[in-house]
């Protein structure tokens, strides 16, 4: 990954070198897959001087993109699937908002929807 001209020029001037060891070139590689995969633009972190830094926040930064597309992809189904069992019971006819003034509505979705399902299952 290349530093930008301002960067190294700085570095140069305090006559210090900033090269990625081949571990946080992999880390690099792996987030920068991780990134177009999800989507997801993150900053070089290339402009960290000290190198088990540098590592540290890579390995870090790589943890929680997958930690947050996980979370993400679980919720976003979750919605979906929640929105497919109101579908299957009320029909397309109204809208969430509408159906939400109806007691019926309020209790599928109380009882069935977000009831604690998954907690329940794991215990």
């Amino acid at each position: 990954m290349p530093l930008p001209a301002i960067w190294r020029a700085f570095c140069r001037r305090l006559g210090m070198s900033v090269v990625l060891t081949a571990k946080q070139k992999r880390l690099t590689s792996e987030i920068q897959q991780l990134c177009e995969l999800f989507g997801i633009e993150v900053r070089r972190a290339s402009s960290i001087t000290k190198a088990i830094w540098r590592t540290t926040y890579l390995e870090s930064v790589k943890r929680q993109l997958i930690r947050g597309q996980v979370i993400h992809w679980y919720t976003y189904t979750d919605e979906m699937l929640g929105c497919g069992i109101a579908w299957y019971f009320f029909g397309k006819r109204r809208s969430f908002p509408e159906l939400w003034r109806t007691k019926r509505f309020q209790r599928l979705n109380h009882y069935i929807l977000t009831s604690n399902r998954y907690y329940k299952s794991c215990h």
